[in-house]
């Protein structure tokens, strides 16, 4: 008798992978609230080989970093996120509703950039949107918990760049679909970093909420990805350039409008 080995499809193993991911997050409060930064690094830990095991098919040079990185930290940051919300299952329940269905979505992008490497596919433009929005949603999360730790501004300039730093190259990364990172790439996502480490020394002495602040950056941000997507593209004219523009002098203004200088 023939024994026939079946093997999970793609999609089955990112529904599974989804749902092992939410469940672990489910302990995350509890675990964070005795261990701290041990549960973070445990968490990430986990979350590693479980993205690989949804990934695993033709997975070469820098894609061990840049198809891992934006799933890893999109579950991470709506987990310490919820760290910071009242502790009512009002406001926390939609946001871990959300893991399951935004790692699905993640894997499913991540799979059209490993794929599109090796040959050309018309999901791509899709998968470049959905890259974009998730970024700043990751970084939104992110940014709010660091700055609501209120641990300084040596804590913060670490801590952000050294999260938009992997966000912001892996984002970039999709453009080129190539086993390394080109010098380029590194380059504007540092300077991408410099423009965070001056923006984060200036909002330490701003006076603003937890939340302006982070839709602040993460505005900026969203100028500043959005200018090199068409960059990337080669489709950076006038008109995207004024519109980004735009967007940032009404941040700009909001933010100074909103300041509670007096207390």
């Amino acid at each position: 008798m023939i024994k026939i080995k079946r093997q999970l499809s793609k999609r089955q193993r990112f529904l599974i992978v989804s749902a092992i991911v939410f469940f672990i997050s489910l302990a995350f409060p509890y675990l964070y609230s005795s261990y701290g930064i041990f549960t973070i690094i445990g968490f990430i830990s986990l979350l590693y080989p479980l993205t690989w095991i949804a990934l695993k098919e033709n997975i070469n040079g820098v894609e061990y970093f840049t198809l891992f990185i934006l799933p890893i930290l999109f579950a991470l940051s709506i987990n310490l996120f919820i760290q910071i919300l009242p502790d009512r299952k009002l406001f926390r329940l939609p946001l871990l509703a959300l893991i399951p269905v935004g790692m699905y979505i993640l894997f499913l992008t991540e799979n059209i950039f490993n794929v599109a490497a090796i040959r050309t596919i018309q999901l791509l433009r899709a998968a470049h949107a959905v890259s974009y929005l998730m970024t700043l949603l990751t970084a939104f999360f992110i940014i709010s918990f660091l700055i609501s730790l209120h641990q300084g501004i040596i804590f913060d300039l670490i801590t952000i760049t050294g999260t938009v730093f992997p966000l912001t190259i892996q984002f970039l990364w999709s453009f080129d679909l190539i086993s390394k990172f080109t010098p380029r790439t590194v380059l504007y996502s540092l300077a991408v970093c410099l423009v965070f480490a001056q923006i984060t020394m200036l909002v330490n002495f701003y006076p603003q909420s937890v939340a302006m602040i982070s839709l602040f950056m993460v505005s900026v941000y969203y100028v500043l990805l959005g200018i090199l997507q068409h960059f990337y593209e080669k489709k950076l004219t006038r008109k995207p350039t004024i519109e980004y523009a735009i967007v940032a002098i009404i941040v700009f203004l909001i933010m100074i409008a909103t300041a509670s200088w007096f207390g």
